[in-house]
């Protein structure tokens, strides 16, 4: 079992890759509690974005904290910067707020075309580490 201590999570593997991030202390019962990861994408330029299940029925703030580690040497991680992290961390938005993968309703979809495909249908972020590059893309549920 590998652990990792990244400021305020702790992360762990066992040996079948299986890991859990752990949250600070909660205050309802004064102990740490499992966040658990969602998606992984790695790339095959050496860079990681983990989406971690945050969301409002997890007991967290209402999405999907993205974390990112690795070689940065094209400003693949999305901080701003092009040196590498060896530990995750969080993206921030350029307002300073973190990232966070969202789903909701979205009142149409059009295609590329411009024409409307779909109405009232649900969406969700999902976050992709390509060759020395990433992206957030929404997805059709």
């Amino acid at each position: 079992m590998v652990y990792c201590n990244v400021g305020t999570y702790i992360f762990y593997l066992n040996s079948s890759f299986e890991g859990d991030f752990l949250s600070p202390d909660d205050d309802r019962i004064k102990a740490l509690e499992p966040i658990k990861p969602e998606e992984i994408s790695i790339s095959p330029t050496g860079h990681i974005l983990l989406a971690l299940n945050s969301s409002a029925d997890s007991g967290g703030v209402g999405g999907q904290d993205l974390m990112v580690w690795g070689r940065n040497r094209e400003s693949e991680l999305g901080n701003g910067k092009k040196a590498s992290l060896v530990i995750p961390a969080t993206v921030e938005s350029p307002d300073g707020d973190r990232v966070m993968l969202m789903t909701k309703k979205a009142t149409e979809v059009r295609d590329l075309h411009g024409k409307v495909w779909k109405r009232g249908v649900k969406v969700e972020q999902h976050a992709v580490a390509g060759y020395e590059c990433s992206a957030v893309y929404w997805k059709i549920e």
